[in-house]
């Protein structure tokens, strides 16, 4: 089978632009905890600190940092906002004369074959911040089989990857439920044992209770701004940083929308999601909620992270309290999460229940993070192997 070097297959495309200099410019950031997350960041140009990389459909981006994580992403376009990716990626272009499919080119990229090339050509002396250089890159030899080959082997890698993505989606969801019931359990069982062991005060005595809204959908200078807006559907993290939709300064100015000071406890009250979970998350910047939540931006004797903490383990209790609204919406009632008991205990004492809750979380994220297991991961690059090596 002939070979050709990546470098003659395909042009490394860097053109690099400041997106500070477009300000209010929408760009679609691919960048590393994108890549990681499978979602590249919609994000305004006066919000992006260094230059970056123009990047276009079809471009296949090699990582050259760590090569030890494998890195490689296919460009599609997925919006109408300019693409643009971090300077820690390496954009190649299938040049015209090559009949060769993008997509056979980025699987055979992600081979163990052509990773442990990547890893043997490391340079740098720290290992957090390994780079491989892009002229070296460009020298690995890439086997160039005829293209009805190439759609064959492509075919196949998707046939056997959709078979294991049906797996680690079956296995994350045992996982999740374990992990789920683990919390739960520990976070009632704390609660329930500080309740009866120290005296107590009410939710509301806690600190600054602050409701939200919605900014008129007709006004376009209310959206896409860089204030986070926060739904009943974003509630699925502990730590709040950035929402799906952003506000803007005119919205909260020019409407019931009020900004939330970081951090303060975020909580639903009204919605479906009530029938079986009352959520509980963190703003770690300023944000705006909508009218189905809560904030309390706590007292300075009551610890943000405490009082999440609490909420969580009264989670039965506040459960035990949902009315049903009009057209069969649930919601919790002022009065019955303002009047909800939380143990008052010096702030010490608080700082302690922290500690200990962030070590059963993080047994919990090691749980979840054990999804990705090295067995699953094994099987995806035994695929790709075989597939490179004719055996697939």
């Amino acid at each position: 089978m002939k070979q050709f070097p990546l470098g003659e297959l395909a042009d490394i495309k860097i053109k690099t632009l400041n997106p500070a200099q477009y300000p209010n410019e929408i760009f679609s950031l691919f960048s590393i905890p994108a890549y990681d997350s499978g979602v590249p960041e919609i994000i305004k140009g006066q919000n992006i600190k260094s230059s970056k990389t123009i990047i276009h459909d079809g471009d296949i981006l090699i990582s050259k940092l760590n090569p030890r994580i494998p890195r490689v992403w296919l460009v599609k376009k997925r919006n109408d906002f300019r693409q643009i990716c971090s300077t820690e990626f390496i954009p190649f272009h299938i040049k015209k004369n090559f009949n060769m499919d993008s997509e056979y080119l980025s699987w055979m990229l992600l081979a163990p074959q052509f990773m442990k090339h990547l890893q043997d050509m490391v340079k740098s002396s720290t290992k957090s911040h390994q780079r491989v250089r892009p002229h070296e890159i460009a020298e690995l030899l890439i086997p160039y089989p005829p293209i009805d080959e190439q759609h064959r082997i492509v075919s196949r890698i998707k046939e056997c990857m959709e078979r294991v993505d049906e797996i680690e989606t079956l296995r994350t969801e045992s996982e999740k439920e374990e992990a789920g019931a683990f919390l739960k359990s520990f976070y009632h069982e704390l609660y329930e044992e500080l309740v009866v062991t120290y005296p107590t005060g009410k939710l509301s005595d806690t600190g600054m209770a602050t409701g939200g809204g919605t900014p008129s959908k007709k006004r376009s200078d209310f959206w896409n701004g860089n204030i986070p807006w926060v739904s009943p559907k974003e509630m699925k993290q502990r730590d709040i940083f950035n929402t799906s939709l952003s506000i803007s300064e005119k919205a909260v100015e020019g409407s019931s929308v009020k900004l939330i000071e970081h951090p303060s406890v975020l909580f639903v009250v009204r919605g479906m999601i009530l029938s079986h979970t009352f959520p509980v998350a963190v703003n770690r910047v300023p944000v705006t909620i909508n009218q189905d939540m809560k904030a309390i931006t706590t007292n300075k004797n009551i610890q943000v992270d405490y009082l999440a903490a609490m909420l969580r383990g009264a989670e039965q209790r506040l459960l035990s309290r949902i009315e049903v609204a009009g057209h069969g919406t649930k919601r919790l009632q002022t009065q019955h999460w303002a009047s909800l008991p939380i143990p008052m205990i010096d702030v010490e004492k608080q700082n302690n229940i922290i500690s200990r809750v962030e070590e059963v979380q993080e047994i919990a994220d090691n749980l979840l993070n054990d999804i990705k297991s090295k067995e699953i991961n094994l099987i995806r690059q035994s695929i790709l192997r075989k597939a490179f090596a004719g055996e697939l």
